[in-house]
């Protein structure tokens, strides 16, 4: 089975999904990503800086306990996104920058958080390059939570409809 594509309207923060919840432990997440070009706009005022969220789990409600990846056109490069740790500790927010993937082309993701250590990990796959790393978190576990899929924005609504392909593996 393919990619499914996301599609996130013009004006809107939610895709098209249906809540999915889970049950027991959850402590890693592993989705082939590909970032349509309608995902790189310019950034033009503070507000467009925002991380827009794109993959991740929740621990309970997602803005106390979650560990999710973020994006956000990159800066400096046309047409290249920029992924980012976006975690919810005990209601607080923290942000670790991943890399930059390309616009159009299928990318591997893989996080995982070990409890014991307060340690999350990643593991991006991209054609050729693979970007590992760390960002250290207390993040609270549940029995429950679900998962959590493309939102746009934090204020701004998205400029143009946008499109993700995403595949759970």
């Amino acid at each position: 089975m393919g990619l499914k594509t996301y599609i996130i309207k013009k004006g809107k923060h939610y895709s098209n999904h249906l809540p999915r919840l889970w049950f027991g432990k959850k402590h890693s997440l592993s989705v082939k990503i590909n970032m349509d070009k309608s995902c790189w706009f310019k950034l033009e005022e503070p507000a467009d800086y925002a991380i827009n969220k794109l993959v991740g789990w929740s621990y309970g409600y997602h803005h106390h306990n979650s560990i999710r990846v973020g994006w956000r056109p990159s800066i400096d490069r046309e047409n290249w996104i920029e992924f980012h740790l976006y975690v919810y500790t005990n209601g607080g927010r923290s942000q670790h920058y991943i890399d930059k993937v390309e616009c159009n082309i299928e990318n591997k993701l893989d996080i995982t958080y070990h409890p014991e250590k307060s340690i999350i990990t990643y593991s991006l796959h991209r054609p050729i390059v693979i970007s590992n790393g760390y960002m250290y978190a207390k993040v609270k576990t549940s029995w429950w939570g679900y998962y959590l899929f493309p939102y746009f924005g934090g204020i701004k609504t998205a400029p143009t409809d946008i499109k993700i392909d995403l595949k759970f593996e």
